[in-house]
């Protein structure tokens, strides 16, 4: 009898540490990443509809039994899968997936979805690969990385803008440039020329060259109707949609960057040094077209020159040259003077962004270059 009481009651101190065992508890912890804590990270119940989600401090709660398995996942980061034990307290810290990140596009609207949600024609590009390009601007950066986009610089200018065109030219007379929206708002692309006649004018810095390249968190190239849909006929070529870094909960940090860039000139057109400025075999002066007489055929005495009021004084010798009546002079200046023309162009970008957490929770970066 006793030994069958000492069996029961065996049975019975099983059964109740199985209940015990099988009831829900609360477990909790922190997630965090390479940078700190990490808010808004999604905890489920593995096979259930259980789930939680960090604060701001990147904490959590969920109540769940021994044996289940929580799923920790983050958009851009990796998935975790934690089994839970007899702890309470699991402590997770992801990683980045850099297969994931390339899934994930902005829309027109900026929102980042999943390359597989996202039903319109967008293709995403690697901030890092802009940076590596080893362009100071942000647009010629983005030349030749992915299809159907095509960049041309405008001009030879230090910082000038381009022309971008995303599946080619759609109009004969109007503009195929697609819109650029940067964190929500539209940034011009044109370079204005400062001086709207003649052939020395100055070509005006793109405001796309004010954004520093290591400030640039994602860039999304919509070729659909998509962009248009949401931005009007301003975007029916289509968008570039960038967005810049901001700042990240943890511990404050800097970022330096400095480079230098030279320019210089790789292909040179040639140059005809067989007829003198003019049109029609007739020398003209200060024309610019460059058929005139044919320089073989002058007489190669000095030219005619018009003595008066109108004359250019050097400013550092005493050179004074009047204007030219009759050209006879048979010198070729193609090559005269051209160091003075052509250089070999420097760039210089030096730029710092410093990120942390304010006291009221606020996510602050800034960024001077």
């Amino acid at each position: 009898m006793k030994t069958k009481l000492n069996g029961i009651m065996m049975l019975f101190l099983a059964f109740v540490v199985q209940i015990t065992f099988a009831q829900d508890r609360t477990i909790y912890g922190t997630v965090s990443d390479e940078t700190g804590p990490l808010p808004g990270v999604s905890i489920l119940v593995d096979g259930t509809t259980r789930g939680a989600e960090t604060d701001f401090d990147g904490n959590y709660n969920i109540n769940a039994s021994t044996g289940e398995v929580l799923r920790f996942s983050f958009v851009g980061m990796t998935t975790v899968l934690r089994t839970i034990g007899v702890d309470n307290v699991i402590n997770v810290s992801m990683i980045s997936d850099d297969n994931t990140l390339d899934e994930v596009v902005l829309t027109a609207l900026g929102l980042e979805v999943k390359k597989e949600d996202d039903l319109s024609s967008s293709t995403a590009i690697k901030p890092d690969l802009i940076t590596k390009s080893g362009e100071s601007g942000l647009i010629q950066g983005l030349a030749g990385k992915t299809s159907g986009l095509k960049i041309t610089k405008s001009s030879g200018d230090p910082g000038a803008g381009a022309y971008i065109q995303i599946r080619g030219q759609n109009t004969i007379t109007g503009s195929s440039s697609p819109l650029i929206i940067i964190d929500g708002i539209p940034v011009s692309n044109t370079s204005v020329n400062i001086q709207s006649s003649g052939t020395a004018g100055v070509t005006e810095q793109s405001r796309l060259n004010d954004f520093n390249p290591e400030d640039i968190a994602k860039v999304t190239v919509l070729k659909g109707a998509a962009a248009a849909a949401v931005w009007g006929t301003g975007a029916a070529n289509g968008a570039i949609i960038i967005q810049t870094k901001k700042g990240k909960a943890g511990k404050m940090s800097i970022d330096i960057t400095s480079s230098t860039a030279f320019d210089k000139i790789n292909v040179e057109f040639e140059k005809q040094g067989l007829y003198g400025e003019g049109s029609r075999d007739v020398w003209r002066e200060n024309y610019s077209l460059s058929w005139g007489d044919k320089i073989a055929d002058r007489s190669g005495a000095p030219n005619v020159e018009d003595v008066g009021n109108r004359r250019f004084e050097s400013y550092t010798s005493d050179n004074v040259i009047y204007p030219i009546t009759e050209k006879n002079d048979k010198t070729v200046y193609n090559e005269t003077n051209r160091n003075s023309v052509f250089g070999t162009g420097t760039t210089y970008n030096n730029g710092a962004g410093q990120t942390h957490t304010l006291r009221f929770r606020s996510l602050i970066r800034y960024s001077l270059s």
